[in-house]
């Protein structure tokens, strides 16, 4: 990461560390326009769009994130979980697929994809 990307992250994961996640997005953002292409970053945003109930952003930030990294499993996942909260239990079950693909172990995947199975009915 180049060192001001590097420092808008590490001041973003501050604030986000004292609660504050408009500060950090707005910082990861900054990070961002540095190097639109990491997909951790994006990843990060996301999830902190998650926490703040915008998940249409957030989901967008983990779009970004795949089309950068195919093979990011936390992406899928992540993805997966907003799909679910915005009750889109189909979308939800092949992003927790494309997860488990991925990493067949990951435990979170296959618990938010069982709920996403029920909740579909």
């Amino acid at each position: 990461m180049q060192a001001r990307a590097e420092k808008n992250f590490n001041k973003g994961a501050d604030f986000a560390k004292l609660g504050d996640l408009e500060k950090a997005i707005a910082l990861f953002d900054k990070a961002l326009t540095l190097e639109p292409d990491n997909d951790m970053l994006w990843v990060l945003r996301g999830t902190m769009l998650d926490d703040l109930g915008r998940y249409a952003d957030s989901l967008d930030s983990y779009d970004k994130a795949l089309a950068i990294k195919s093979d990011y499993a936390v992406a899928w996942y992540s993805r997966g979980v907003v799909l679910r909260k915005l009750s889109r239990y189909s979308d939800a079950i092949t992003s927790f697929d494309r997860a488990l693909a991925l990493n067949p172990n990951y435990s979170d995947a296959k618990k938010h994809r069982e709920l996403a199975v029920r909740e579909r009915g």
